[in-house]
């Protein structure tokens, strides 16, 4: 199933001011159907050609979390004097220019909600074969890193792991990791149960094994940090990756930006850090990959054991995913930011 994402919530649509809006969906990578594809260096190209009669402008734009977006739209002749409203899936709302606001809404799409609250599947069962599971389809460099040092340790035989290879893999890190052609040499990594799995699926395919024959899911989010690391760039963004451990009813353990722990309790989520170290939702990407393989490396009955003391707390993340008030509080938030 596909979604319409030029639709946004409508929710949020009535939520914000204007008496005449129009809304854009922007987006980087020319594989999303029917969008516009397009760059940071695009974006003036794109408002050039358009006219905007409207007062209002709401975009949801892929590329919202690069350097140099906000003052690119707050400058632009085109939008001035016009209530310009950036939709993102990051942590905070924030106003940057005089009439243009970032507003964070990454639970916003009622098709996948109805998929999601449709599925239940209990609990994990005593003694599954897996303890952990992650499921990954684009290899983003911080997907790939947690896998070659899930390798480096002989621990992927443990989880149910996948990783695809339909990119290029040529991050400069990756030159600078002992026996890396080894690890990348077992590209694609797919699951002997679910020979499909790495075909990549915006609503998760509930019936795999990932989600119901493992008690924590290794959510790698789409990014973590700008590469290379050295800019210490963090990324904000919570795409439905996060929400799925919740409505799974599995523990979740995020390798995803700085704050990205604290974002979700404040939304009313249990992240359970009582599994983490001390400090992590502030570690960098390399700091959390190493806490999360020595996670695993403690083993099945670990987790095991683990999920079966946190059964509240797992039941409380699954009726407040499905519950529908997360829309209202973060439109809420929303509101009070505009009005002030």
């Amino acid at each position: 199933m596909k979604i319409n994402f030029v639709k946004i919530h409508q929710k949020l649509f009535d939520s914000l001011p204007g008496k005449s809006k129009k809304h854009f969906f922007l987006v980087e990578r020319e594989e999303w159907a029917n969008q516009t594809a397009i760059s940071l260096e695009g974006i003036d190209k794109f408002f050039n050609e358009t006219e905007c009669p409207w007062d209002t402008i709401i975009l949801t734009i892929e590329i919202w979390h690069y350097p140099d977006v906000e003052k690119i739209i707050a400058e632009h002749p085109q939008l001035q004097n016009k209530n310009v409203f950036v939709i993102t899936l990051g942590y905070k709302n924030y106003q940057f220019g005089s009439k243009c606001w970032k507003l964070s809404f990454p639970w916003g799409n009622t098709e996948q909600f109805k998929i999601y609250k449709s599925f239940d599947n209990g609990y994990r069962e005593h003694g599954l074969q897996y303890g952990f599971s992650s499921l990954n389809g684009r290899p983003a460099v911080h997907r790939i890193l947690l896998g070659y040092f899930l390798h480096q340790q002989n621990l992927l035989d443990n989880l149910i792991f996948t990783q695809n290879i339909h990119d290029q893999i040529d991050a400069e890190i990756f030159n600078t990791l002992p026996e890396f052609d080894d690890y990348k040499k077992l590209l694609p990594i797919s699951t002997v149960e679910h020979k499909d799995s790495l075909k990549w699926d915006m609503f998760g395919e509930f019936n795999h094994p990932a989600y119901n024959q493992a008690y924590c899911n290794i959510v790698t989010e789409t990014e973590t940090e700008i590469v290379p690391y050295q800019q210490n760039q963090n990324i904000e963004i919570v795409t439905e990756k996060s929400g799925k451990p919740f409505f799974t009813k599995q523990i979740p353990l995020f390798l995803a930006g700085q704050g990205h722990l604290s974002y979700l309790k404040y939304l009313g989520f249990e992240i359970m850090d009582d599994l983490t170290p001390a400090g992590y939702d502030q570690m960098r990407t390399l700091e959390k990959i190493a806490a999360i393989v020595d996670i695993v490396a403690r083993g099945r009955d670990y987790i095991e054991d683990f999920y079966f003391s946190h059964l509240k707390e797992i039941q409380h993340n699954y009726e407040l995913a499905t519950s529908g008030t997360l829309e209202d509080k973060i439109v809420a938030d929303i509101q009070q930011l505009i009005n002030g």
